[in-house]
């Protein structure tokens, strides 16, 4: 959600809308990319709600029914088997024989092109925080790219060394997870205020639109803290396990 506006900006639609400027022409162009923008958030939500309600359907009625904990190395086989149990119940022959493998190739390219776009996403967002704190002159393009391509090399050498010091995947996935929950608010009302006070007057949005985000925006705000509020609760026996 936080580099998808980088893309928007370097490589996509901002890109081919251009600059502001005065006119008919501008407005006109950047309603017609932000149609597009919409259409593509629209079909990647419908995505990753599907793919994320499947993952925890199979958890859920695979991995918590055989009483399955993935642990530190063991993280990879354990969810291979979630998926591969499946294929193998309800096929035969080559497809049940390829499915272990298919699914490590497919976890090998999920994972890299993750780590990518984490690594260049969060360069870029904490160039941004040193324009904003005038370490960095905003002006000035080439002290920003190579802030871009230190912070790269910075958080693939941090990544790699905190994986072989911890070797406890879940447990690093849930201190992502974890700063994700506390970026969440803030983006989800800092969305809310570029609506109101970051947006051109010609191609603002209408008030449905507005209204879902107030909806969605506020929602992420208060969900975020009470998931992390009812995760410490269950762990620290405050409220009775669900299951």
């Amino acid at each position: 959600m936080i580099t998808y506006t980088y893309w928007c900006v370097e490589k996509g639609y901002a890109r081919n809308a251009g600059e502001s400027v005065p006119g008919d022409e501008w407005p006109r162009r950047a309603r017609g990319w932000v149609k597009v923008m919409y259409t593509d958030v629209f079909l990647t939500m419908i995505v990753y709600t599907v793919s994320t309600l499947c993952f925890y359907f199979l958890g859920a009625a695979i991995l918590n029914q055989k009483q399955i904990d993935p642990d530190a190395k063991q993280t990879l086989t354990t969810l291979q088997q979630m998926y591969t149990s499946v294929i193998n119940e309800f096929s035969t022959g080559a497809l049940a024989s390829w499915a272990a493998t298919g699914f490590i190739v497919g976890a090998f390219f999920v994972l890299f092109s993750t780590v990518l776009a984490g690594a260049a996403g969060g360069a870029r967002l904490l160039t941004d925080a040193f324009c904003v704190m005038r370490l960095i002159d905003p002006a000035d393009y080439p002290a920003r790219q190579k802030s871009i391509r230190i912070l790269i090399c910075v958080s693939l050498v941090t990544g790699t060394t905190m994986y072989s010091m911890f070797t406890n995947p879940p447990l690093m996935l849930m201190i992502a997870s974890l700063v994700s929950v506390v970026f969440y608010p803030a983006l989800a009302l800092g969305t809310i205020w570029l609506r109101h006070r970051g947006v051109d007057e010609r191609i603002r949005p209408s008030k449905p639109t507005t209204i879902f985000l107030w909806i969605c925006g506020l929602a992420l705000a208060v969900i975020s803290p009470m998931v992390v509020l009812y995760a410490l609760a269950l762990k620290n026996g405050w409220l009775p396990s669900p299951v």
